[in-house]
């Protein structure tokens, strides 16, 4: 479990879990207790069921915060939002990011496959220029992308148990981007 576990024990030691039980409880749920866990899959539910419009409406907002992650995409560079939002290839992506976040819930019992599906997403990232700085800039945006969608339902459990799972996804993603780097440095 290797990456995974070391962020683990980091976030116990982050949030100051004491007892073998709350050990054991984050551990199992690769840091999330069981609350947070079912608050997160439940918050989910919500998004999950247009998938292909809420990754658009979340990329939107993304792009008017931080329209510097449009670099990340060449071929819609100088484009206004108006006009990829009609390109297939753009909805494409934003439909995928939010198939791959509905892997994400799916897997938080699976500690093992998730951290492999996080550090290939890091090292595939790496390869095409995005830097770890756009993950957080992503999380940022997905929480006040929650919050506007679903108002009062994104209650402080929700918002806390989201950004202690963002996180620790984008923990592992630098994993996979870092890893990435010594491997291509290793292949010069």
């Amino acid at each position: 479990m290797g990456a995974l576990a070391s962020v683990i024990c980091a976030l116990i030691r982050k949030f100051c879990i004491r007892s073998p039980r709350q050990v054991e409880e984050v551990h199992n749920n690769i840091g999330l207790t069981a609350e947070e866990k079912q608050t997160i899959i439940q918050i989910w539910k919500h998004v999950s069921q247009n998938l292909k419009q809420e990754g658009v409406n979340f990329f939107n907002m993304l792009f008017t915060e931080y329209p510097n992650n449009i670099e990340y995409f060449p071929g819609f560079c100088g484009m206004k939002l108006e006009e990829f939002n009609r390109k297939p290839k753009f909805i494409a992506h934003a439909k995928n990011v939010f198939y791959d976040l509905s892997l994400f819930v799916e897997c938080l019992d699976e500690p093992d496959e998730l951290a492999e599906i996080l550090l290939k997403t890091g090292r595939d990232h790496h390869n095409i220029g995005v830097p770890i700085v756009a993950f957080h800039e992503f999380a940022i945006v997905f929480d006040k992308f929650l919050a506007s969608k679903l108002g009062k339902n994104y209650t402080p459990l929700a918002k806390k148990s989201w950004t202690k799972a963002l996180s620790i996804m984008n923990t592992v993603i630098k994993n996979g981007i870092e890893n990435q780097k010594t491997d291509n440095l290793e292949k010069e």
